[in-house]
């Protein structure tokens, strides 16, 4: 079966199928392994388990997501005689995915030699409850690390003591809850945000009336904003009547995004561009073009609701706590070095994954933590 099939594989077929898989051979798919849906990456019932797959022309986006990928072996594209402007034509009009496949030196924002840290930025970074400074911590770093001019920890006091021990390069800004009323805390944060260029919220702040008061006030700013973890989590359960949803970079794994749509996470899974499409009707009604989704997962896609990045970077080993602050970090980085909202996103993910990829070649992807991630950045 080839790029056609919509219906699941049963009966006779499936037994052939199944006996290629148990053959032991040796197996090459010509153009696609039988039993995938190149459109979304769907296995129909059964595939054949392919060591390679020729596929011709162009790749096709079903053979790089998953499930399908597992199925694919190495994948070689062979050009059988269609001409090159066609096959341009047919992907311009066809295809808004895209895929980044660059070295990542000549994705890196331009450095000047007459700078200093003003001229990359200062990044305020909303983050950590009480006792919960670990995500804030990763987030600073890899900032800093990527190249930001300067980050400002804005955190619960019982963090301040040692986020000064685990990274000094960081201002860092407290609020007390035992001590504040929420309207002063507000207030406080008010007069930091207009310090600043950029913002992220979310990561480890844990879901309250209060966090929710931080995010209103974050989303009265113009300036980029990334909104991630709890920040997601906490709008999911907002009024979000009169929000202003503009300038931001939203990070949600698949439960988060599911939160934000009101959908089970195997809905969100299984139809990524419908998710997106209900996302984008629900948190951009004036259309802004920097409202900007990153939705995390094996194969992260990336969507200005009207293209999408595909990242084919990165493996398993991101599969750690921490792995999404390290990523907040990096993109709130690009957008502090100039990085326009939708690039910032799809090179930040594209470069935490190659960081996950090195790492993975030197060592293996089993032993990657968040760490390991933000200590990659310095040999890229």
């Amino acid at each position: 079966f080839g790029i056609g099939i919509s219906r699941d594989i049963t009966g006779e077929y499936y037994s052939v199928i199944e006996n290629i898989n148990n053959s032991g051979a040796v197996i090459y798919a010509v153009d696609v392994p039988s039993g995938i849906n190149v459109d979304n990456g769907k296995v129909m019932n059964i595939c054949v388990k392919a060591d390679y797959t020729i596929t011709f022309g162009i790749n096709k986006l079903g053979l790089l997501l998953y499930p399908a990928n597992s199925f694919c072996g190495k994948i070689i594209i062979k050009n059988i005689g269609f001409l090159k402007d066609v096959i341009a034509e047919c992907t311009l009009r066809n295809n808004t995915k895209k895929y980044l496949d660059e070295d990542i030196k000549d994705i890196l924002p331009l450095r000047k030699a007459d700078s200093n840290k003003g001229t990359y930025k200062k990044l305020l970074i909303i983050a950590g409850n009480d006792n919960m400074c670990g995500a804030a911590y990763l987030a600073a770093k890899a900032a800093y690390k990527l190249g930001c001019g300067l980050c400002n920890i804005f955190t619960s006091k019982s963090n301040v003591n040692t986020l000064h021990g685990l990274i000094p390069e960081a201002i860092v800004s407290f609020y007390d809850t035992a001590s504040e009323k929420d309207d002063d805390i507000i207030n406080k944060l008010d007069g930091i945000i207009k310090e600043h260029d950029a913002v992220i919220i979310g990561p480890g702040t844990g879901i309250s009336d209060l966090q929710k008061k931080m995010i209103k006030k974050v989303l009265e700013y113009d300036i980029p904003k990334v909104v991630d973890a709890d920040a997601i989590n906490n709008i999911s359960l907002m009024d979000k009547h009169g929000i202003n949803f503009s300038n931001v970079i939203f990070t949600p794994h698949l439960k988060e995004l599911s939160r934000l749509i009101d959908k089970d996470v195997k809905y969100v899974k299984e139809n990524k561009d419908d998710a997106i499409k209900l996302f984008y009707e629900q948190y951009n009604g004036d259309n802004n073009e920097n409202v900007i989704l990153v939705v995390k997962d094996a194969r992260t896609y990336i969507s200005n609701n009207s293209e999408c990045y595909i990242n084919l970077t990165g493996n398993h080993g991101l599969s750690t706590g921490g792995s999404g602050d390290v990523l907040t970090g990096i993109v709130a980085s690009l957008l502090c070095q100039g990085e326009v909202y939708y690039m910032a996103a799809v090179k930040g993910v594209y470069i935490h994954g190659t960081c996950a990829d090195n790492y993975a070649k030197r060592s293996n992807a089993y032993s990657l933590i968040a760490s390991d991630i933000i200590n990659e950045l310095e040999h890229i």
